[in-house]
């Protein structure tokens, strides 16, 4: 065999490797992912209107006037994001 054909048979072998490990990780993540009793959604809305309103239904979103009276009101502390 020579020495072309064995560098290109570890090269498959490699891809081949590097494949199935990626597969596997993917499986072993998500299946702790399922058995977490915390784990994360894997379908859910995740855009910026559903992510800022509380279980309660409050919209944490303001408005542009409503900001600007805020900060213009006695000293207060105003921060432009929300941890949620």
């Amino acid at each position: 065999m020579s020495t072309r054909a064995r560098f290109q048979e570890a090269w498959l072998q490699a891809v081949w490797q590097t494949g199935a490990l990626l597969l596997l990780a993917g499986v072993a993540g998500l299946l702790v992912n399922q058995l977490r009793p915390e784990g994360l959604s894997l379908v859910a809305d995740w855009s910026p209107e559903a992510r800022l309103v509380l279980e309660s239904g409050e919209n944490l979103i303001i408005s542009l006037e409503e900001s600007q009276n805020l900060i213009s009101s006695p000293p207060k502390l105003f921060s432009d994001s929300v941890a949620i």
